[in-house]
């Protein structure tokens, strides 16, 4: 077997990309690789389920136990689109719950099923993006209703969001659509997705703003009253930008790993807890690079 046959597919710490197939015939030490489809196939159809005890009750299937060949299985498969319960129906799979358990206890199998995943749901963001271009693209079926969606009726909507609407005040309005017909537009309109994030962006510096404006005008009999409306604010657009307003949390998990193999009794982890303003930007810059993997 050749070097590196058999095992995951080394990765960095926090790292997460998509699984290419080529990588799961590399976990599996195969040679050319298959489509994770293939191999999910080959995975649930191996040998008939456990026999029947007298009475009719189901014999307890014999334990798994981890193995590369068998992570590599699971990877494919879920890479391939199939939840992790679908996936261990197969015989000789394991349990979910073990495979939950195998990914926390190795590390490397714990980043690639998150690349799996990753990957799967890319693959189907991507075709529901592409039906929703090819839909639009064909223009209106005189069949049925069509969407009352225009370029217009879009940038309204953006503009009030940005303006500090909520969803909510917006569907109220008897010229524009309730809340749920606009995110549905936003999954299915790949053009007003994207101009529906930038306004939440947007909106979120216009909410800053008005958080400061909110707090001066706070006197002694409501000062909590706007304290209250402050916080909200703040906790709001924490959410809708947090690279920029929350107080991160900057975990060098890959640092404290290198500690560890030097001194073990140092432990493995360093969490630092600081506010934006408190952060330098070379830490900003490292922490960037550790969720990447790439530090």
């Amino acid at each position: 077997m050749a070097d590196g046959a058999g095992e995951l597919p080394a990765k960095g710490p926090g790292a997460v990309d998509e699984l290419a197939p080529e990588a799961v015939a590399e976990v599996l030490g195969e040679g050319p690789a298959l489509a994770p489809s293939t191999l999910l196939r080959a995975s649930a159809s191996e040998g008939p389920p456990p026999p029947l005890r007298e009475g009719g009750t189901r014999r307890k299937a014999p334990a798994v136990h981890y193995s590369e060949a068998l992570a590599g299985r699971i990877v494919a498969g879920v890479a391939a689109g199939e939840s992790v319960p679908k996936v261990c129906r197969g015989r000789g799979m394991p349990h979910p719950s073990t495979v939950y358990a195998w990914a926390r206890a190795e590390p490397r199998f714990g980043r690639a099923l998150s690349a799996a995943h990753v990957t799967a749901r890319r693959a189907t963001i991507r075709a529901q993006r592409k039906a929703a271009a090819e839909k639009w693209a064909r223009g209106r079926d005189p069949r049925g209703r069509w969407s009352t969606f225009t370029p217009e009726l879009g940038d309204e909507i953006c503009w009030r969001l940005i303006e500090g609407q909520s969803l909510k005040t917006i569907g109220a309005d008897p010229e524009m659509p309730c809340a749920g017909t606009i995110l549905r537009w936003v999954k299915t309109m790949p053009a007003f997705e994207d101009a529906y994030a930038q306004a939440g962006q947007m909106a979120a510096e216009v909410m800053f703003h008005e958080a400061r404006d909110v707090a001066m005008a706070a006197t002694a009999s409501n000062v909590w009253a706007q304290k209250l409306k402050v916080d909200t604010i703040f906790r709001m657009i924490a959410r809708m930008r947090p690279r920029k307003y929350c107080e991160r949390v900057v975990a060098e998990e890959a640092i404290g790993e290198m500690r560890a193999e030097a001194d073990p009794d140092r432990g493995g982890l360093t969490v630092i807890i600081k506010r934006p303003e408190d952060i330098t930007p070379e830490e900003r810059e490292a922490a960037r690079l550790t969720a990447q993997g790439l530090l």
